[in-house]
């Protein structure tokens, strides 16, 4: 015992006696001090030795275990340590074992909750959890301890007052060597801070993109790498973009700038990027819906360490500023202008501090740079000296009394030139009770140079003048006006001259007319009348004249029109005389005023059309719009060769119209034209001569029917000329084509391939009355799915990728002719859709083009397909082949033409042999019983192809064609299309199967016992084909 630590010894010594006493092993440590002093621990372990059920003694061991001991002893204190840190730290931190019980909790979760350990132990802890997000987080939880995954949530942990707060709770496992979980430590981080800034920024950014909204103002981000990595919900809206579609692409971006604008962006970005630069730029865009925007762009670069990060910015519509501000701009233009042209300048004027503003127009009167500030100094300055005085005087007394003035006054330039001014101003009281004057300022220079110039001429007696009142008298004259009436000037003195005794009594109604005039606009226009001269005798006159501003007296000038009155007399028997000579004259003339108004006809033209000259003049219609005279056919070409530009350059020309007689038959004429004008170019009068031509019209009819029969003739021989055969099958065909090409019926060609239906659609077209125009063929079969739209009804400039400009579809180039369809079998469902839509309504649009076009063109389709089998399984509609089907035409195969064979090749050997300069005399007569023989699956096109490839290859002058061209496999044959069973019994024309239907339902056309059922199309459809066959399908009512 005495090496025993002496702190040790009482407890080893109960130990021993402990196990002598109960006879069992033992196990404890003991610290022992050695002969030098140090001290060791020392872990006896022993066991109790027995002989049968004696005791004999113990056997054991003793293990130094000081460095174990000491690290147990280290581990136990960093242990005490580490708890009094986490009791300490102010997270909650708790620790759970694998199956997820809590089995620890440090003080800060203790004081937090007011919750003991124990009650926090196993899921107590779910007493403290707000019950909205309790079974969320444990459930979370519950797979994260069943995974093994790291466990993250948030949720709300009620505090110790009982207050609910929001928690970041995270947890992680802790896994042996083998990645057991042995335990699972926590903490729970206060994070309600941080939701109320969460929510409070989630506020402010609904507030910012509700500020945005009522602003119009969105936000954007770009990158310097090319890229927009933001824009606001609002600038998506601004630029008509779907809200949740996210920021555009440069590209997609550029494309909605104004077309106009675009260049300039595209090199504005550039050079932001290049320079780190910001913007301030207002551009148009153009929204998807076409509406064109005006857009405010503000951006600033965002650069750290030298190198753009990216450029943020606002965008702001500003349509309505932009429109307001140009509306502002183009009034300030227009007054600018104003002024400008009436030589009259505004001004402004405070006089309390001095202020002035003038116009450009006012700095222009008074020639003063517009870069200086005018005074009122300056501009007294600028007034002539003689006129200075007085114009200070005013300006004083305005500025004092607050009056509105009105003078004229000069300018005295510095070049010496004088100019004349009249000034008007209007004070206005301000808020202060200061008075401002507005007022403006006209150069009158002009106006004045030429009141001199009328008081010169005046003067010197070349006309008539005479100033009066208003009341009659007359109270200045000039001589010319006094010698012209006969007067001196004593008579003017006594006050014996009124105007009103000088004019006689049927004219003075006239003058009031004239005073009224001047007093309410202070002229009157020029007018013709007489006055008295002093012997009574009458002398004619031209007057007019202005009132002076004080309206009480006024101006007149008399021109003496005595000369001129004596001329036109003249003129007037000169021109009756011409009258009589036209009236012996055997042709008809008729002489129209410039306005189209009937003046005068000659004598043999009112004898034709049974009127006298006054009832020829009242009745209606003009030389511009011919009227019942002129046969109803030919008006309108009569008014149409009368056009703007002939009437404005008053050109002669010619026109063969129909004219009625007294008798009421119409009989033509050669009606020529010829204007007469005055010195200065304009049109006084149209003289128009008619030549009876009704004999040489009779011939030309005569002769022109003859040449139609003719060319009846020519084109029933030449209509088929490149349709070679007389097969009965063929002779049917052509004989369907001379039904139904003189009609404007939609033709369906079908048969099989190479059998010559394009030969078929352009006979149908030469034969109708569209043969002068286009004839339109379209391989549908060829074209693109993706530009089969385009192609037939063509494109806008800009509807897709590639399309430059404007390109007119096949229908229009077909305007007022013919388009074949070869292969519309293939077209797909969208386009049907359309080419439905025109045969409707003859009517379609561009693509990209929002305006319907009508057109004038009729249809031939041609196929090879079982349309009937398309439309059963849905490739083709069926309401098109209803459309299209209205006139069928079946090309009958070469196998059913055995006898054309022989005719066709002799026809295509003369063809390739001329072409290939070579003389064929005959053909072998085994190659042709071999050609009549063969099936020929291609048709003609085959046997064509063969006899080229025979004329190539073989330089004999007998033609032969090798067997082994000829193919013994019969491909298929495509199925026939057939028609409408009504429509397809006999080869008869449309209107005649109409008729026949109608007349069985007695004019019925809808319904199931209509004439539409049993003809088995639309009744629209059927509608339509009546009306443009113009059958009254009431005659078959009562029949």
């Amino acid at each position: 015992m005495a090496i025993v630590h002496p702190e040790d010894r009482e407890f080893v010594a109960q130990a021993i006696r402990k196990m002598l006493a109960d006879h069992r092993g033992f196990d404890f440590t003991k610290r022992i001090v050695r002969p030098g002093g140090e001290i060791r621990r020392v872990r006896c372990v022993g066991i109790a030795v027995s002989h049968g059920e004696k005791f004999q003694g113990f056997v054991g061991t003793g293990m130094d275990v000081t460095e174990q001991e000491q690290l147990t002893e280290g581990l136990r204190r960093r242990e005490r340590e580490l708890r009094d840190v986490v009791d300490t730290i102010p997270a909650i931190v708790w620790s759970a074992l694998p199956d997820g019980s809590n089995t620890y909790v440090n003080s800060r979760f203790v004081e937090y909750s007011g919750m003991s350990a124990e009650q926090l132990a196993g899921s107590g802890w779910h007493a403290a959890t707000h019950p909205d997000d309790l079974q969320r987080h444990e459930r979370k939880w519950l797979e994260c301890v069943r995974t093994g995954e790291v466990f993250e949530d948030e949720l709300r942990f009620r505090r110790a007052d009982g207050q609910y707060r929001w928690h970041l709770q995270r947890g992680v496992p802790l896994r042996d060597e083998d990645g057991n979980i042995l335990k699972w430590y926590g903490v729970l981080t206060d994070i309600e801070d941080r939701k109320r800034a969460e929510e409070a920024l989630q506020h402010n950014e609904h507030y910012l993109v509700e500020g945005q909204r009522l602003a119009h103002m969105g936000s954007w981000v770009f990158n310097p790498t090319g890229f927009f990595s933001h824009w606001s919900r609002e600038l998506l809206c601004i630029y008509g973009l779907d809200p949740a579609q996210g920021a555009p692409g440069l590209e997609e971006y550029l494309a909605l700038v104004h077309p106009q604008d675009r260049e300039f962006m595209r090199s504005l970005i550039k050079q932001m990027v290049a320079e780190a630069l910001g913007c301030d730029v207002t551009k148009r865009i153009v929204r998807r819906d076409g509406k064109v925007r005006y857009i405010r762009c503000v951006g600033v670069p965002v650069v750290e360490d030298g190198t753009l990060q990216r450029i943020v910015g606002t965008a702001m519509d500003v349509t309505e500023h932009e429109l307001l501000t140009q509306e502002l701009r183009r009034r300030e233009a227009y007054l600018a202008e104003v002024q400008r042209l009436s030589h009259t300048g505004s001004f402004g004027w405070r006089p309390d501090d001095g202020e002035i503003v003038w116009s450009d127009e006012t700095y222009r009167i008074f020639e003063y740079d517009s870069t200086l500030k005018p005074t009122v100094d300056s501009a007294v300055q600028r007034i002539h000296p003689q006129d200075r005085a007085l114009v200070q005087q005013v300006i004083d007394r305005a500025s004092q009394t607050g009056t509105d003035f009105e003078h004229e006054y000069r300018l005295l330039l510095p070049d010496g030139r004088v100019k004349h001014v009249h000034a008007i101003n209007h004070a206005v009281q301000n808020a202060s009770g200061n008075y401002e004057f507005i007022g403006a300022v006209t150069d009158i220079t002009e106006r004045k140079t030429t009141e001199d110039k009328i008081r010169r001429l005046v003067e010197a007696d070349i006309l008539g003048v005479f100033i009066a009142n208003v009341q009659g008298e007359i109270v200045e004259a000039n001589q010319a006006f006094l010698q012209m009436l006969q007067y001196g000037r004593q008579d003017l003195v006594s006050g014996r001259l009124r105007w009103t005794d000088l004019t006689p009594p049927e004219l003075r109604e006239r003058d009031e007319r004239a005073l009224t005039e001047a007093l309410a606009a202070g002229v009157f226009q020029p007018y013709q009348k007489e006055f008295f001269r002093k012997d009574g005798s009458r002398v004619p006159v031209l007057i007019g004249g202005a009132l002076f501003q004080s309206a009480n007296e006024g101006v007149v000038f008399v021109l003496d029109l005595s000369e001129q009155k004596r001329a036109e007399e003249k003129i007037r028997e000169q021109e009756m005389e011409l009258r009589q000579m036209l009236d012996l004259a055997p042709q008809q003339v008729a002489v129209f005023g410039p306005g189209g108004e009937r003046l005068y006809a000659n004598r043999i033209a009112l004898d034709y059309v049974g009127l006298s000259l006054e009832e020829w003049r009242q009745t209606p219609g003009n030389f511009f719009t011919p009227g019942g005279f002129i046969h109803p056919d030919d008006r309108e070409r009569a008014a149409r060769a009368y056009s703007d530009s002939t009437r404005s350059s008053g050109s002669a020309y010619e026109l063969e119209l129909r004219v009625r007689g007294a008798d009421g038959n119409y009989r033509w004429f050669l009606v020529r034209y010829n204007p007469l004008h005055d010195d200065k170019g304009h049109v006084k009068r149209w003289y128009v001569a008619l030549t009876d031509i009704e004999d040489r019209k009779r011939a030309e009819q005569k002769l022109q029917q003859e040449n139609v029969a003719l060319r009846e003739e020519i084109d029933k021989a030449s209509m088929f000329e490149e349709i070679v055969g007389t097969s009965r099958p063929l002779k049917a065909v052509l004989s369907r084509i001379a039904k139904v090409a003189p009609t404007d019926s939609t033709v369906l060609i079908t048969g099989e391939t190479g059998t010559g239906k394009e030969l078929i659609a352009r006979a149908v077209h030469k034969r109708s009355q569209r043969s002068g125009c286009p004839f339109v063929s379209v391989n549908c079969a060829a074209l693109p799915p993706t530009l089969v739209s385009s192609e037939l009804f063509g494109h806008e400039k800009g509807a897709f990728t590639g399309a430059t400009q404007r390109r007119l579809g096949r229908f229009e180039m077909a305007e007022g002719g013919t388009i074949f369809l070869d292969e519309f079998g293939e077209l797909l469902p969208d386009t049907q859709a359309a080419l439905l839509r025109v045969l409707q309504e003859r009517e379609f649009e561009r693509v990209g083009g929002g305006q319907p076009i009508h057109i004038d063109v009729r249809v031939i389709a041609a196929t090879n397909r079982d349309l009937n089998a398309a439309v059963a399984n849905g490739t083709f509609r069926q309401d098109l082949l209803y459309r299209l089907n209205v006139f069928p035409i079946e090309m009958p195969p070469l196998r059913e033409r055995k006898d054309d064979i022989l005719m066709l090749v002799e026809y295509f050997v003369q063809r390739y042999a001329n072409r290939a300069g070579r003389n064929i005399r005959s053909i072998d007569k085994k190659t042709l019983d071999l050609l009549q023989s063969y099936d020929w699956p291609g048709n003609i096109r085959e046997l064509q192809n063969v006899i080229e490839r025979s004329i190539i290859l073989s330089s004999a002058d007998v033609f032969s064609v090798d067997e082994l061209w000829l193919s013994r496999r019969t491909p298929p044959r495509a199925a026939r299309v057939e028609a409408s069973p009504a429509l397809n019994v006999e080869p008869r024309s449309e209107r005649e199967i109409i008729e026949a239907a109608l007349a069985e339902t007695r004019g019925r056309v809808s319904g199931p016992s209509g004439a539409a059922a049993k003809l088995r199309i639309p009744p629209s459809t059927l509608e339509t084909r009546i009306k443009a066959l113009k059958i009254n399908k009431h005659q078959f009512k009562f029949g």
